[in-house]
């Protein structure tokens, strides 16, 4: 399902307030995992947003001092009571065997996804 907002409102369209709402969709993931499986392709990375974007800040940003504005912010979408679980991330491909920096502190994906 796709929801979006803007202003603290939900919005009827994804087409009002271009570049201005929040669009959140809902996925089935594992679903997702086993139609990209049935076409050659497998999941390489799958996590909640905490650790996707602890890995990324952690790969390329290690030594940054972030403002106290920015660590708000940070706190904000990297805590787990906030929205660190609520959003997740899933890569999937074909003949690739690096580890993306967004899925360093991951779970297999196949475990969890249950595939």
């Amino acid at each position: 399902s796709l929801q979006v907002r803007a202003n603290q409102k939900t919005l009827s369209s994804p087409f009002h307030e271009i570049g201005l709402a929040d669009i959140s969709v809902h996925v089935e993931w594992t679903s997702l995992a086993e139609a990209a499986q049935s076409s050659g392709a497998k999941p390489i990375g799958f996590t909640d947003q905490h650790h996707f974007l602890t890995g990324i800040i952690s790969t390329f940003f290690p030594e940054v001092k972030f403002d106290p504005s920015e660590k708000r912010a940070l706190q904000t979408l990297l805590h787990p009571e906030m929205l660190g679980r609520n959003f997740q991330a899933l890569a999937l491909g074909k003949d690739f065997h690096e580890t993306l920096s967004g899925f360093r502190f991951a779970r297999d994906p196949v475990i969890a996804l249950g595939l």
